[in-house]
């Protein structure tokens, strides 16, 4: 009916539909960035349902913040397992991460289980790869590799990095120049858990003479800059499918493309023949194969650090029922909410 760029986006319901018709006869989606806006819009009644940050879970609900959450409140919520994986991604193309042993020794030190316990309060699984973590692509046979600051600095001396002079930080002669190891993550700075996350996978870098700097920034700022390659690493997320494509994200052909979804500049001859041939085989084992055998050569290469898939938090009023969340999409099912008459305002 309506769409007002960073408002709203109105829709009605179709009644010359052919099949049967949902019984919510008009949908409006708001555009609220901050987090709170959001929680205290649900808590006046402005909004029957909202997503709700892991921080705000934690002090909300679990904490007992909000009343209207605990038993016998006007608030109703539910975790699921999302599609989105968090990742973080290494310019395969800058002065530090083009070798793999970099990249691995960067996930060694990244402690996954304890900060997806202590900054994201338990809502995620570590991953080991770039597939929904409960579909068939994803090969749960590959443990994530442990966190081991031990075998970090190991893996970076034999890169080549190693502390020359002995301020405490390891450099390198790069092209000619000695280019000590200071690198800058890009990380969502309207997200807090992240931001402490980073800033603990920072302490643990500088105890193996690595400098992380954390550069939090707005999300336009962010895409713009991974638009541009202007990063060294950055946290990043990928929202998934059931059926998987991997030309957009990995092939080698997508690397240079402006604006293009390969940011890091991941380049492998047997990975674009793998992800070639997935796109015209038709067998789903034979599919499951080739993306198992992609799997690992991911998990072997570490373009990206895989760090979790996350569970989502759904908050909504009383007077919004039959709330169910789809496998993929939580709005896929949201064709069988309904509101209770007169309810709502």
């Amino acid at each position: 009916v309506s769409w007002v760029p960073g408002g709203a986006i109105t829709l009605e319901r179709y009644d010359r539909y052919h099949g049967e018709k949902p019984p919510i006869e008009r949908i409006e989606v708001r555009a609220m960035g901050d987090a709170t806006a959001r929680l205290n819009n649900l808590k006046s009644g402005n909004v029957d349902f909202i997503n709700i940050e892991p921080a705000q879970y934690a002090t909300e609900i679990l904490r007992g913040g909000t009343p209207g959450f605990a038993e016998g409140g006007d608030l109703r919520q539910e975790t699921y397992q999302g599609t989105a994986y968090r990742y973080l991604g290494w310019n395969a193309d800058g002065k530090f991460f083009g070798d793999r042993r970099v990249r691995l020794a960067m996930t060694h030190a990244l402690n996954r289980d304890l900060l997806l316990e202590q900054h994201f309060h338990g809502l995620g699984r570590v991953i080991s790869g770039p597939f929904f973590i409960d579909g068939p692509d994803y090969d749960a046979s590959i443990a994530p590799w442990p966190f081991d600051l031990q075998r970090a600095a190991q893996l970076l001396s034999e890169a080549g990095w190693d502390d020359s002079d002995g301020d405490g930080i390891r450099d390198k002669l790069v092209e000619g120049e000695r280019v000590r190891f200071e690198f800058g993550m890009l990380t969502y700075g309207y997200r807090p858990e992240f931001v402490a996350a980073m800033e603990h996978f920072r302490n643990d870098l500088r105890g193996i003479g690595v400098v992380m700097n954390i550069e939090p920034v707005e999300w336009a700022v962010m895409i713009q800059r991974m638009d541009e390659r202007a990063f060294d690493a950055f946290t990043g997320g990928w929202v998934l499918g059931w059926e998987s494509d991997l030309y957009q994200i990995w092939h080698s052909s997508q690397a240079d493309l402006p604006s293009g979804s390969n940011r890091i500049g991941f380049r492998n001859p047997d990975a674009d023949r793998i992800i070639v041939e997935a796109r015209s085989t038709f067998d789903p084992a034979a599919r499951t194969a080739l993306f198992h055998r992609f799997h690992a050569m991911m998990h072997e290469e570490q373009p990206y650090t895989f760090f979790f898939s996350g569970r989502e938090i759904g908050g909504w009023r009383t007077w919004l029922h039959n709330v169910t969340f789809s496998p993929l999409r939580p709005f896929d099912q949201s064709m069988t909410w309904y509101l209770e008459p007169q309810a709502a305002p």
